[in-house]
C-alpha cells in the first residue's frame, strides 16, 4: 500500500472532501435514521466543508494516498473573552473541530488517518497556547469514536433530537399543583434564579462544569431580558402553589444546534432546570409535555438539545423521554506544561 501523507488544506480542495463528507453523512443516515438527510444531496457536502474550513480562524489537514484525497480534518480557532455569554461554554483559549470539518473514506483506517492529520493541526495549535481541543462526531460512528478516544478525546456533550409528539404515556404521569406559564420581563429575578441553580448543578460531580458567576452575570441577564421582552424566545416556568421550581428556555432563533444535525424548523431546548427538592416528582415531565405542546402547535415538528454525557439525573432523563443523540462531542485537554517543558 502506498504511503499516507498530509499536507495543509487547500480551496482545490473542496470537491474531493465535500465528497467525503457526503458519504460520511449518508452512513450516519443509514445508521441513525434521526439524522438530517438533506446534506446526502448533491454539492451540500461541499458547501458545509467551505463553511467549516475556509473561516479566517480556521486551520485545515488534508490527506492523501497514491494521488486521492482520502481524509480531511479542519478546525476553528476560538478566544472567548472571560466575561462574555460564550465563556460558559468555550474555555478561554482553544480549537474545535465540527461534525463537518472530518472525514475519512470507508476504506481507509480511521485511526491511521485521524491520528495523522490530528497531529499536523494540534501541533500549531499547541504552539499557540490552545490547549483545550474538541471535535464533533456522530454516536454511532464507533469506528470515529474509537478513533478520538485512542487520541486521548473524552464525551463532554451529546446533541439529542426527539419530534414533538407528546411524552409516552407511561412516562408522561402529571405531577399535582403544577402549573406552567410564560414568563414575563417582571420575572427577571426569577429566571435568573433558576439559571443559577443549572449551573450550580453542572459545577458538581461528576461533571465539573465551571460557575462563573459575577463574571458572566451581565452578558447573562442582557441574553436572558432580550427572550423575555421579546415575542419569539419563550422562557416556560412551571410552579407549585405559586413557588417556581422548574424552567425551560427555548430558542427558536439563534439555537446552539449544528445545522449537519438539525432538522429543519426545529426549535432547541437551551435550558431545563428543576428545583432539586422538586426531581423525581413529575416536574421536569409536566414541564416537557407543556413545551412538547407549545412547539407542536407553533409549527415545529422537532426539538433539539444538548446535556452533558457525565450528567447523572439530565443524561437519563431525556434519554428516556425519547431523545436520541445524533452529534457528540468529545474533549482533549493538553498538560498545559508542554509549554515549558520541551527538554531543550
Amino acid at each position: 500500500m502506498t504511503t499516507l501523507t498530509i499536507r495543509p488544506f487547500a480551496d482545490r480542495d473542496l470537491a474531493a472532501c465535500g465528497a467525503l463528507l457526503a458519504d460520511a453523512h449518508r452512513a450516519s443516515v443509514r445508521r441513525e435514521p434521526a439524522v438530517p438527510e438533506r446534506f446526502v444531496e448533491d454539492g451540500r457536502g461541499e458547501a458545509a466543508v467551505r463553511h467549516a474550513l475556509l473561516d479566517t480562524d480556521a486551520d485545515g489537514a488534508v490527506a492523501e494516498r497514491g494521488g486521492r484525497i482520502v481524509g480531511f480534518l479542519g478546525g476553528t480557532r476560538s478566544l472567548t473573552p472571560p466575561e462574555s455569554f460564550g465563556a460558559q461554554y468555550a474555555p478561554p483559549r482553544g480549537a474545535s473541530m465540527p461534525v463537518a470539518g472530518h472525514a475519512v473514506a470507508e476504506d481507509e483506517s480511521a485511526i491511521e488517518v485521524y491520528r495523522l492529520l490530528y497531529a499536523a493541526l494540534a501541533e500549531r495549535w499547541a504552539a499557540d497556547g490552545l490547549f483545550t481541543h474538541h471535535v464533533s462526531m456522530r454516536p454511532a460512528d464507533t469506528a470515529v469514536r474509537d478513533a478520538w478516544f485512542l487520541l486521548g478525546f473524552g464525551a463532554r456533550t451529546v446533541f439529542a433530537v426527539r419530534d414533538t409528539s407528546p411524552p409516552r404515556e407511561a412516562t408522561a404521569e402529571r405531577a399535582p399543583g403544577i402549573e406552567v406559564h410564560a414568563a414575563t420581563a417582571e420575572e427577571i429575578d426569577v429566571v435568573r434564579h433558576l439559571d443559577e441553580l443549572e449551573s450550580l448543578h453542572h459545577r458538581d460531580s461528576p461533571i465539573f462544569w465551571p460557575h462563573l458567576g459575577r463574571d458572566v452575570a451581565a452578558a447573562v441577564e442582557a441574553f436572558q431580558r432580550a427572550a423575555l421582552e421579546g415575542d419569539r424566545n419563550p422562557i416556560f416556568v412551571a410552579t407549585r402553589d405559586g413557588e417556581p421550581v422548574a424552567m425551560h428556555f427555548l430558542l427558536v432563533e439563534g439555537g446552539f444546534g449544528n445545522r449537519l444535525s438539525t432538522p429543519d424548523g426545529a426549535v432547541y431546548l437551551y435550558q431545563a432546570i428543576v428545583e432539586p427538592e422538586a426531581r423525581g416528582g413529575g416536574v421536569g415531565t409536566a414541564l416537557l409535555r407543556h413545551t412538547l405542546d407549545w412547539a407542536r402547535t407553533n409549527g415545529h415538528d422537532h426539538i433539539t438539545l444538548h446535556y452533558g454525557s457525565a450528567n447523572p439525573s439530565g443524561a437519563p432523563f431525556w434519554e428516556r423521554q425519547g431523545f436520541v443523540p445524533v452529534e457528540m462531542t468529545l474533549e482533549r485537554v493538553l498538560d498545559e506544561r508542554i509549554a515549558w517543558a520541551k527538554g531543550r
